[in-house]
């Protein structure tokens, strides 16, 4: 396949892929978006310098809407995203994972929101969690759909999912794109940034299947993410309060005390590590789960919910999963016993 094609007519739609060493996904991923119900959009891959043979897959795909371009040497992430905007021909741009799986009527749902909102300038959705093999093992559908939500939590957590985005191009350009001191937490800083002028909505559908797996970058990079997520929380926090916005009651949260960083309050690397343990639990990864549970602890010694996650994945990881469903489905039986004697007596 040559190397950017462009389309005769500019799509409205530039779905940007950043690709880095994901031979195992990138095929699926790619599938997923050529087989939306919309069909007016571009597939904008950025191969960023892969070393397997991400490429070559890539490559392969003989379908005209792809438009493969390839840097010269491995930029990083934030370097490949800036360059897609600057590529992409779509009035919005749709971002989108290697390793993640697009529902079909994704783009569509998105656009006929957006078309319909003028005003709301970002769009994230809701997301089912699979894990390596793609089976669902959970998911995120309880952040805030309504902007004026959004606003206000957007300073506790990133409430957008960033692969499942679609925003107007024009004002992410006008905003500086996205912001190379904010390393591994880029679109965190990119949606406080735009929600101080711009109104933000999440669609209640989960649109996206969103990959969890060991090789996780956020995990790998957590420390140097919250740092720098912490760093952007107080930028915005600035910010708003220049603007006139009342501040005060989320303030003590973004600069958490020592006693809200031991406790693992919200905003705290305590609760992220907690948080992610867990998940790591739901997926059956039991050895990850408690080495994520230990570095909660050892951030936070005095959160009981921390201690209680950790009890539970070193019981995970010490006793054999027969043992333990075994274990459960005779505390089922006899609770359904329980249930049966009471009914009767």
């Amino acid at each position: 396949m040559p190397q950017d094609t462009h389309p005769q007519q500019a799509p409205l739609i530039s779905v940007l892929m950043p690709a880095y060493n994901c031979e195992a996904y990138v095929l699926e991923a790619v599938a997923s978006i050529l087989s939306q119900s919309f069909t007016d959009f571009e597939l904008l891959v950025i191969d960023d310098g892969s070393t397997d043979s991400t490429r070559k897959l890539l490559e392969s795909v003989d379908d005209p809407r792809l438009r493969l371009i390839s840097n010269e040497r491995n930029i990083g992430l934030i370097g490949t995203l800036n360059r897609g905007l600057d590529l992409a021909l779509g009035r919005y741009i749709a971002r989108m994972d290697a390793d993640d799986v697009s529902a079909p009527e994704r783009l569509e749902k998105q656009v006929l929101y957006l078309e319909e909102h003028p005003d709301v300038h970002v769009l994230g959705s809701m997301v089912n969690l699979i894990n390596e093999q793609g089976m669902v093992f959970g998911a995120i559908s309880g952040y805030p759909t309504d902007s004026e939500e959004i606003h206000r939590y957007l300073l506790r957590e990133c409430c957008l999912i960033h692969p499942s985005v679609i925003f107007r191009k024009d004002t992410v350009e006008a905003a500086g794109g996205y912001s190379v001191d904010a390393r591994h937490a880029e679109d965190y800083d990119l949606w406080l940034r735009l929600s101080d002028h711009h109104k933000i909505a999440n669609l209640p559908d989960k649109l996206v299947s969103y990959r969890m797996h060991r090789n996780q970058v956020s995990i790998r990079n957590l420390t140097t993410q919250h740092q720098v997520a912490q760093r952007c929380r107080r930028a915005a926090l600035k910010r708003r309060a220049a603007l006139g916005e009342n501040v005060s009651e989320i303030e003590h949260v973004v600069n958490a005390s020592l006693w809200a960083r031991l406790t693992a309050a919200e905003c705290t690397l305590g609760n992220d590590y907690h948080s992610w343990s867990r998940i790591y639990r739901w997926m059956k990864h039991p050895d990850m789960a408690l080495r994520l549970a230990i570095k909660a602890v050892m951030r936070s010694p005095f959160s009981a919910g921390g201690w209680g996650t950790l009890i539970v994945c070193g019981f995970d990881a010490v006793v054999p999963r027969s043992i333990r469903q075994t274990a459960k489905w005779y505390l089922q039986r006899l609770a359904k016993l329980m249930r049966i004697g009471k009914h009767y007596s």
